[in-house]
This record gives C-alpha cells, sequence and structure tokens, in this order.
C-alpha cells in the first residue's frame, strides 16, 4: 500500500499544496501579528457592518495592503490580495462576499493551527 507521501493523486498533491500555504501564513503571522489582527478586525467590520460606498475605495485598499505586507505564498495573497484590490481586480460587487471568503479562510488556517499544537498525554 501506499504511502501519502509518495501518492500523487490531485488529492494528495491539492492537499500537499494546502499545507505550504497553512505553513508559510503561520510564519508570517508569528512575523506580522500586528498586521493579522488588523485584518481580523477589517474582516469583521465589513463582514457584519454596513459599509458606506464611500469609503469603500479606502476600505479595500488599506485591507489590499495589509494582505500585500504577508505576502505571497500565503492563503491571504495569492487570490485575495489582487481580487480585494480596487487598483487591479477589485469589484465592489464582489467585495464583501470576498471578505467573507477570506473571513473562512482565516478560520481554516486557525483550525490547522490548533490542531498542529494540540497536546497529547501519552502514559
Amino acid at each position: 500500500m501506499e504511502s501519502t507521501h509518495d501518492c500523487n493523486c490531485l488529492n494528495c498533491c491539492l492537499k500537499a499544496r494546502w499545507e505550504q500555504y497553512y505553513e508559510l501564513s503561520e510564519k508570517r503571522i508569528l512575523t506580522h501579528p500586528e498586521t493579522y489582527q488588523q485584518i481580523k478586525a477589517s474582516l469583521t467590520v465589513v463582514c457584519d457592518q454596513v459599509i458606506d460606498i464611500e469609503v469603500y475605495f479606502e476600505t479595500a485598499r488599506r485591507i489590499s495592503c495589509l494582505l500585500e505586507t504577508m505576502g505571497p505564498g500565503t492563503v491571504f495573497y495569492n487570490y485575495f490580495h489582487e481580487q480585494i484590490d480596487p487598483r487591479q481586480s477589485g469589484d465592489v460587487r464582489y467585495f464583501r462576499s470576498l471578505c467573507r471568503d477570506l473571513r473562512e479562510q482565516i478560520h481554516a488556517l486557525n483550525r490547522w493551527r490548533k490542531k498542529q499544537r494540540e497536546i497529547r498525554l501519552v502514559e
């Protein structure tokens, strides 16, 4: 029987890629904890409160700059940075749904982080 490390199926390749994203994201969170907290706080505001269209551009740019700080190869950057930035592909019609998707990615990352730190008692 093949081990998961030798398997080249699509599922295993995608899992390995997500592990890499999560590991790099973890490093960036530890390097930039204030930025990480600002991203989470900004997403909470966008997802849970009414955002006036007049502040959309400024809010989207601020979030995009925070995502850029986290860098390429992270769950924050590869898709969301460009899609949220109004000077790139960002579109006001999709802003809230993108922020909700990013917030869900952060929740998945946090579940992974907790799983990595599980303490098991061995008798």
